[in-house]
């Protein structure tokens, strides 16, 4: 739906998994170009064109500005395994509208997989990010409480492990 040149959708065409795919290669950010690389070719778009895991995308006037990626991974639990904004497209409040479709997809993606509780309440959104960076300081904003603090990926390099209980009610 365009509101202020801004649409939502899910990415399932061959084509919009292919602007995801761009996407996610020239937003990296922080993290080690080639071990996201290789992650975006050879686990995130196969698992998202295998139906293992939902990626939503927001574009503006026809340009990808942000996407995550929901996987599934328990009954009430999905983890939110990419959150991006477009570097140009920062400091306007695109990440709050973003996490809100994100909270509501969340839901559907339970739903679709009978992995919600028996009354669909007990719902929570997990994701990992760099300690004491700016997405962390988001996600916090966004009512992400840090569950969990470890070296995931890089020894050395901390990563906390954050979650948000959702309710839709």
């Amino acid at each position: 739906m365009p509101k202020y040149g801004l649409e939502f959708d899910l990415v399932e065409s061959n084509r919009q998994i292919a602007q995801l795919g761009d996407f996610l290669r020239s937003n990296v950010g922080l993290y080690d170009h080639t071990r996201h690389f290789e992650w975006v070719e050879t686990t995130c778009l196969p698992a998202i064109t295998t139906d293992k895991r939902r990626a939503l995308a927001w574009w503006e006037h026809g340009q990808m500005v942000g996407d995550a990626v929901l996987k599934p991974l328990d009954v009430g639990l999905v983890e939110l395994k990419n959150f991006r904004v477009a570097n140009h497209a920062e400091q306007r409040g695109l990440g709050g509208l973003m996490m809100k479709h994100a909270f509501l997809e969340t839901q559907d993606l339970l739903a679709e997989k009978g992995l919600l509780d028996e009354r669909g309440e007990n719902i929570t959104l997990q994701l990992d990010t760099t300690e004491g960076g700016v997405a962390q300081a988001f996600f916090e904003h966004v009512g992400f409480d840090v569950v969990e603090t470890s070296d995931l990926y890089t020894p050395g390099k901390a990563e906390v492990i954050m979650q948000r209980q959702i309710s839709l009610h």
